[in-house]
């Protein structure tokens, strides 16, 4: 039933140009995506999984094309005519997505959601240019829907100020304590006592990728009593998990952000002055910013939720300056329990001589 809730926030939001998915690996946006026809069979899709090799401009408008000629045979034709002489004479992307917009005016009528997956593949800014375009002149039957693990570099600043954009981010997309005891106990069948589904939800956060990682462990436990001392044992038991976030996050960044992350690790509380101060670098606060923006499982904290160092000697800081950018002014934010783990193992892995420093 929470799912679909999510789901009827992305259809009830269709006046928005743009619906953006945004959130780290594992928070199951292709999932709640992908489950849209069924539970919407009336609402029309035209859908385009991204990868690396869709970086060229002529790629991707070509796949956007045959994507939105599952809608209608016809759509596209004139844009698809023009790209072809275009590849001889020189690329011009807003001229084809003009092109095509006219083409999605003239041959579909419906309503339709064009759903970007994996929009984080796309780095070439021309494909961005061309997505602004089409957000700016847009035909009134299209929507835009985007999962991505970053922000993408799409003018999202214009986009709020307008109230054209609706954004479903880790907060929304976790799960919550009803979904986990739910996953847990009602769909595959762990009999969990309430105090262990508590330890859970407070380690995985509501992440659901971690949850059905551990649950593929507990499901090999044969007693409650093995259950209990693996869920007691969690950072340690469950390497699948730690493997994940390396292969999927960590590794994925470059080695600038890779080593801010290391760095900022045994902080609690994340401001730019806390990075700064352990960092030893003027543009620490630049790099907050960054990892914020490519969503590296980076959390709020209320003023309730205000945590001690996990390390001897390292206290919270005072008055932190205000932050600026998506950062929220004046909020504090820290790393995911299980990435927090992650990376504090790394550090001490590839760098223990810097722990005491």
């Amino acid at each position: 039933p929470l799912r679909r809730q999510r789901q009827m926030c992305i259809r009830d939001r269709s006046s928005y140009p743009l619906t953006l998915l945004s959130a780290p690996a594992g928070y199951g946006k292709t999932t709640l995506l992908a489950a849209l026809p069924t539970t919407f069979p009336d609402l029309s899709l035209a859908w385009l999984s991204l990868d690396e090799e869709d970086n060229d401009p002529v790629r991707f408008l070509t796949a956007l094309v045959v994507a939105l000629q599952h809608l209608n045979p016809s759509c596209g034709l004139t844009a698809q005519a023009l790209l072809t002489n275009q590849i001889q004479h020189g690329l011009e992307v807003r001229r084809v997505t003009s092109v095509l917009i006219n083409d999605v005016l003239e041959t579909v009528s419906q309503p339709f959601a064009l759903i970007l997956d994996d929009l984080h593949r796309i780095t070439e800014p021309s494909i961005f240019v061309a997505l602004d375009y089409l957000l700016e002149h847009r035909p009134p039957q299209l929507h835009l829907v985007a999962a991505t693990r970053v922000d993408p570099p799409l003018a999202l600043a214009r986009l709020r100020a307008r109230g054209e954009v609706a954004e479903l981010r880790l907060n929304e997309l976790r799960f919550s304590d009803e979904e986990v005891d739910t996953f847990l106990a009602k769909r595959l069948g762990l009999d969990l006592a309430p105090g262990e589904v508590d330890t859970l939800q407070s380690r995985m956060e509501g992440w659901p990728v971690g949850l059905r990682l551990l649950a593929s462990s507990l499901n090999r436990q044969s007693t409650a009593d093995e259950r209990r001392m693996l869920i007691h044992h969690l950072a340690q038991s469950d390497r699948a998990i730690f493997d994940f976030l390396a292969e999927e996050v960590f590794n994925r960044q470059d080695a600038a952000i890779r080593a801010f992350l290391l760095e900022t690790a045994i902080l609690s509380e994340l401001t730019p002055s806390r990075c700064r101060a352990v960092t030893q670098r003027a543009g620490a606060g630049d790099m907050l910013e960054e990892v914020y923006r490519r969503n590296l499982f980076l959390v709020q904290i209320s003023p309730l939720q205000r945590k001690t160092s996990p390390y001897p000697g390292v206290s919270p800081l005072d008055q932190p300056p205000a932050e600026t950018g998506s950062l929220k002014p004046g909020t504090k934010y820290r790393y995911h329990n299980l990435f927090a783990e992650f990376l504090h193992q790394k550090l001490a892995q590839q760098e223990p001589e810097r722990l005491p420093e």
